[in-house]
This record gives C-alpha cells, sequence and structure tokens, in this order.
C-alpha cells in the first residue's frame, strides 16, 4: 500500500532525571538541539511527511525562538501537550487530523509516533516501521534483552532492593520496546478516542491494544536509545559524532 505519512514527535519533557534544567530536548548533542536530530531524521526519510511537535506550552515560545535562530528548515508544526504522554499524543493526533481534513481517515494515511528524546532513530527503522504496518494492527520495534533479567514478586520492606524478592526469567520471553511505534492514523486516533483513562498508558501499543488492536513487531535497532540520564547524553553525543552531524 502506497501510504501517506505523517508523525508525530512527543516532546513534553522537562529533563529532570537528565539533570539540564531545561527540556532535554533542547539540550544540545554535538552542538545540535537533540529534538532537531530526531526532527531531521523523519525528515531525511520522507520530506513532504507532515510532522507535529507536541511540548509543554509554557516552552512553546522558547522553541518557536531556537528554531528562528539556528534558521532550522525542517517543516512542523506545534501543539500544547497535556498532562500525561497519552494525553500529549492525544492533542498531536488531533492537530494532524485537522491539518489533513478528512483525509486523515483514509485508509492509506499511516501515522509514526515518536519520542524527541530518541534523536538516533534511523531512516532504515523508521522505513521498517511504515513497510510493516497494516490495517487493524500497530506495529513496535523491538530489540532482544541482552542483559539477565528477573521479576520482582514482593516489592519487600520499603521497597529496599536488599528485601525484594525475585526470581529469575528466560530473557529470550522478553523485548524491549521502542519507538516510533506506527499505526494507520484511523485506526490509533479511533483506540485514543475510546480510551476513558489514559494516565494509564505508558506508549501507544497499550492503547490500540486495550481497543482490540493487534500489535505486531518489527526489527528495532540498539542505537535508537531513549536519552534520559546524563550518561545517556554521553552515548548519544559519541554516536552522533560517528555518523557525522546535520543541522
Amino acid at each position: 500500500m502506497n501510504k501517506q505519512r505523517f508523525a508525530v514527535i512527543v516532546a513534553g519533557g522537562i529533563g529532570s532525571r537528565a539533570g539540564a534544567g531545561m527540556p532535554k530536548q533542547f539540550v544540545e548533542l554535538a552542538g545540535v538541539p537533540m529534538i532537531f536530530h530526531t526532527l531531521r531524521a523523519f525528515a531525511d526519510y520522507d520530506r513532504k511527511m507532515k510532522i507535529v511537535v507536541v511540548m509543554n506550552g509554557e516552552y512553546m515560545d522558547v522553541y518557536a525562538r531556537m528554531c528562528r535562530e539556528r534558521e532550522f528548515d525542517v517543516p512542523h508544526s506545534i501543539v500544547e501537550g497535556g498532562a500525561t504522554r497519552a494525553e500529549s499524543v492525544r492533542n498531536g493526533l488531533a492537530e494532524l487530523g485537522v491539518s489533513a481534513a478528512e483525509g486523515a481517515l483514509d485508509s492509506n494515511v499511516a501515522v509514526a509516533i515518536h519520542d524527541a528524546a530518541r534523536p538516533l532513530v534511523s531512516r532504515e527503522l523508521i522505513e521498517r516501521g511504515f513497510d510493516a504496518v497494516e490495517e487493524g494492527m500497530g506495529v513496535v520495534p523491538v530489540v532482544k534483552a541482552v542483559n539477565s533479567l528477573r521479576r520482582i514478586i514482593s516489592h519487600g520492606d520499603g521497597g529496599r532492593l536488599s528485601t525484594v524478592e525475585s526470581r529469575s526469567v528466560d530473557r529470550n520471553d522478553y523485548v524491549e520496546v521502542q519507538t516510533p511505534q506506527i499505526f494507520l492514523y484511523r485506526d490509533i486516533w479511533e483506540a485514543y478516542g475510546e480510551a476513558e483513562d489514559l494516565k494509564r498508558f505508558t506508549d501507544d501499543a497499550s492503547v490500540a491494544e486495550a481497543a482490540g488492536m493487534k500489535i505486531g513487531l518489527f526489527e528495532g535497532d540498539h542505537r535508537n536509545i531513549k536519552v534520559t540520564t546524563p550518561e545517556d547524553f554521553m552515548i548519544a553525543e559519541t554516536l552522533l559524532r560517528m555518523e557525522g552531524i546535520k543541522e
């Protein structure tokens, strides 16, 4: 199916764990704000793609000024996020629907929902996702777990690790989920419309699954890390410098 492609980039965090003192998506990686790397990846995949960035309303003016001062040329619109990630995604989907009018509900329109804090997403990964999505089935990128895993059975006294009861599990039964998570627009829009309590959902696949949609998996990329801690920033910057920087 020859799909029209949309993207919702979720940039609502304020970066408290990163210790940056500002939204982490604005922090520079190799001299370029993180969010610019993320948007550039999607524009490099498809320059005609409609892109909406969802962010905390307090920082929208700061971001707009940043784009002007740096002459950032990737076309996109900005919309205010909600109280939770899921509410922010719904706001972004609504904005896309308005910009595309009734065409958004056509069966050939697909949307990728991606965290701005994953600036190392590759063109190949994005392409795999759009190629895999089907009507009635969302798709998510995953990577195999490389570390040994244990399942917590009881959190113990005050949640201290020394008192936690746990049990080893077979890591081959588990995968780590990434973004972008990709759906036909009308499928995920309907799923968000049916969701009653958005606070309980941690990603878009769980919203879709609750609405009865099937979830398919496609190959992710261990380089597609979510930048959260100061250590993540160092890793991401090293990888970006190795791959070459675009602004």
